[in-house]
């Protein structure tokens, strides 16, 4: 049998009830213990079901956190900006490190800073010996020219010892000394390329020698093949995003009158370096030889009979890191290897 209390609907909650069991925030004003309003109160039910109670923020613990919270990101940015300017040098002038075959006629060898120093005694006709005043610089295979303003003569070098250089063929003509004579490394450039690796920035590769191919002692009917090949891509992968470097290849006029025809490919002055051709009469600048971080390979076949320099014309480099560790190097190292037929 149902009762009247069984029968008796429940009785409606007020809508006050209903927003506050819901987690509703009351966004009205409402008025403390004496009737005053209370900013950022909070409203609570009454278990009761009478008037609603207004529980204050605590508004200094809320200043602390956020000031925590302001206080840790500055925090953050500083070191960001302090670890990216321990990554960046004032100035990083890089010079190219060049591994080459050193030795006698037909092999490269590596271009630094070329060789110069003046007789310091008499060289006679007939020797091979020269008595200088500096041989920093000359290597063996080096190609030279020895000048005392009204006589020159180029010669190879064959090695090199403490203050004597020990050329061939034998000279043909006396050289005075006292500061009159001078001997000179030949070089298209005065130094090897460079590039300043700034973090986060391209920047372009000045010119600058690479390797000195002397091929004097092949006839023109033979051919020197070379082969210029990058060592340390692994290791320069880790600070570059792009190395890029153009190669190109010049031919030395050592005759007394212009030199024209052969792998000059316009006609060139005595004493000075044209634009070559390869041994199959290919002007070798039409197309662009590139030794990249991907590409670390370049050849060229080259005529006997001449002297040639292989150099860097330009190039661009983007640098992803300044830093050398262990592992890393912001120098590449390259290496040139030759074979003839």
């Amino acid at each position: 049998m149902r009762t009247d209390r069984d029968a008796s609907p429940a009785a409606p909650k007020s809508s006050l009830q209903n927003r506050c069991l819901s987690g509703a925030i009351d966004k009205r004003k409402t008025t403390g213990s004496r009737g005053g309003y209370v900013p950022g109160a909070v409203a609570e039910a009454d278990p009761g079901g009478g008037r609603r109670k207004r529980r204050p923020v605590n508004v200094m613990k809320s200043n602390r956190a956020l000031l925590l919270t302001l206080t840790t990101i500055i925090g953050a940015l500083l070191v960001s900006v302090m670890s990216y300017a321990q990554t960046t040098p004032a100035s990083a002038t890089n010079v190219i490190t060049a591994v080459g075959v050193n030795g006698g006629t037909g092999s490269p060898v590596s271009q630094d800073v070329p060789g110069a120093a003046d007789l310091v005694s008499v060289a006679l006709s007939g020797s091979t010996t020269l008595p200088v005043s500096d041989t920093d610089g000359f290597a063996s295979g080096d190609y030279v020219l020895i000048d005392d303003g009204s006589e020159h003569a180029y010669h190879t070098v064959a090695s090199v010892a403490d203050g004597v250089l020990t050329v061939t063929p034998p000279l043909a003509t006396s050289f005075a000394a006292g500061g009159t004579t001078s001997v000179t490394e030949q070089s298209v450039y005065p130094s090897a390329s460079t590039w300043n690796p700034i973090l986060a920035s391209t920047t372009s590769v000045k010119p600058g020698n690479h390797f000195l191919v002397n091929a004097k002692g092949l006839s023109t009917s033979n051919a020197a093949v070379v082969d210029i090949i990058l060592t340390n891509g692994d290791q320069l992968t880790r600070n570059y995003g792009h190395l890029n470097r153009r190669l190109n290849v010049y031919v030395l006029c050592d005759a007394d009158v212009a030199c024209i025809g052969g792998p000059f490919v316009t006609t060139t002055d005595p004493g000075e370096w044209g634009q070559a051709k390869d041994a199959a009469g290919t002007d070798i600048s039409e197309v662009a030889d590139f030794l990249t971080l991907t590409n670390a390979r370049q050849g060229f076949v080259l005529g006997g009979g001449y002297v040639y320099g292989i150099v860097v014309d330009g190039g661009t480099v983007f640098t992803v890191d300044t830093n050398e560790g262990v592992n890393d190097s912001l120098s590449p190292t390259d290496l040139a290897q030759s074979s003839i037929f």
